[in-house]
């Protein structure tokens, strides 16, 4: 490959690469009409114009706002693509990067807003990243918006160094990182406020939060904590089989107001006694396989009073294919193996539950059901 400039600029390569990465360009070429054409193989040339400079700042000090680029292409078209696809990769991965930093900066920037101190030089320089990456859209955030936010931006980071980090882990829940633990106790605390949510407009939900509540894979206790915060009528019994995020539960139960009432147990959910105890069960399907699955519905149906409510929830699989794709994956990478909630409705219903609905959230996606 041959690139030339009409200014003989030391960029022109580059520019040449950036244009053919999807940059706004105009082009004429002759023999040719895009990079990845499958006919005619005779040694092409390709003129292309990138208007890229002119959103770079680089027309200053006489440089024209755009550049003539003329490609003299001597190999196969499949060489092109190969150099297409090599600089959209290098491209792309330095445009993902840099969202990553953004995002970092974002929270740093919230984090501050909740009252953490930091060097004035340091945090003017922060408010400078969010201004480039949001321009004043947090400014009129409160307190209540900031916390969700700072959930789900710790989530994206934790559960992305860890994929990074341990990408052969197998797929069962093995996790030990205690940052990691800590960080889905936080999102998933927020579950039970859907819960309460759900309660304002179904009365005997709403009744089921005045008796026991069977927290199974309480983790770190996030789900059991926000549920004895929120209702001081509910006991809960808070069961797991893990033993390094039961540990941590107990420090963060322990250092509560609400010992009194939460109960942690190292329990297999299928080894569940009889009842009837349980007014309510929360179940999450994302951790289990499916043989696994329908015993734990059966154990809980049968320790549960009737009418007694099951939520199971499942991670949301959005439209997005690539945030369908790590739902996907979060799934399996946990030990899960159900990801349709038709088929969740379908083992609920099975097994004596009636009134069964879909609830679709933006990470969880609730199954529930109460006993007849």
């Amino acid at each position: 490959m041959e690139t030339k400039s009409g200014h003989d600029h030391p960029l022109s390569g580059s520019l040449a690469g950036t244009a053919l990465m999807g940059l706004p360009v105009t082009g004429n070429a002759s023999s040719v009409a895009r990079p990845g054409w499958e006919e005619n193989r005779r040694p092409t040339q390709l003129t292309v114009t990138s208007w890229a400079m002119a959103s770079r700042g680089a027309s200053s000090g006489g440089m024209p706002a755009y550049l003539v680029v003329t490609l003299r292409v001597f190999a196969a078209p499949t060489r092109l693509r190969e150099y297409y696809v090599s600089g959209s990769i290098s491209h792309r991965i330095h445009e993902l990067a840099r969202a990553a930093r953004m995002l970092a900066v974002i929270g740093a920037a919230l984090k501050l807003r909740s009252g953490a101190g930091v060097d004035t030089a340091i945090e003017e320089q922060i408010s400078d990243g969010v201004r480039l990456a949001l321009g004043d859209a947090l400014t009129d955030l409160d307190h209540a918006e900031i916390a969700p936010l700072l959930v789900e931006i710790e989530m994206a980071f934790v559960e992305s160094s860890e994929l990074f980090r341990e990408p052969d882990r197998t797929a069962s829940w093995q996790v030990e990182d205690p940052d990691l633990l800590q960080a889905m106790g936080r999102a998933s605390s927020n579950a039970f406020d859907r819960i309460l949510g759900l309660a304002s407009t179904r009365p005997s939900l709403q009744a089921a939060l005045d008796g026991v509540f069977l927290d199974v894979g309480t983790g770190v206790g996030g789900v059991a904590l926000r549920a004895a915060q929120t209702c001081p009528d509910l006991d809960i019994d808070a069961i797991d089989i893990w033993e390094p995020a039961l540990r941590l539960a107990a420090g963060n139960v322990a250092a509560s107001e609400h010992a009194g009432r939460i109960r942690l147990q190292r329990l297999d959910v299928t080894a569940l006694d009889p009842g009837p105890r349980y007014t309510l069960a929360w179940l999450p399907t994302m951790f289990m396989k499916l043989s696994v699955l329908e015993q734990a519905i059966d154990r809980i149906a049968a320790a549960s009073c009737s009418g007694g409510w099951l939520i199971a929830p499942l991670y949301t699989r959005p439209d997005d294919p690539f945030m369908a794709m790590m739902s996907s994956l979060r799934t399996l990478r946990s030990g899960g193996e159900v990801t349709q909630s038709a088929q969740l409705e379908a083992l609920l219903r099975a097994r004596g539950y009636v009134d069964v609905e879909v609830e679709v959230g933006q990470i969880a996606t609730f199954v529930m059901g109460r006993l007849a």
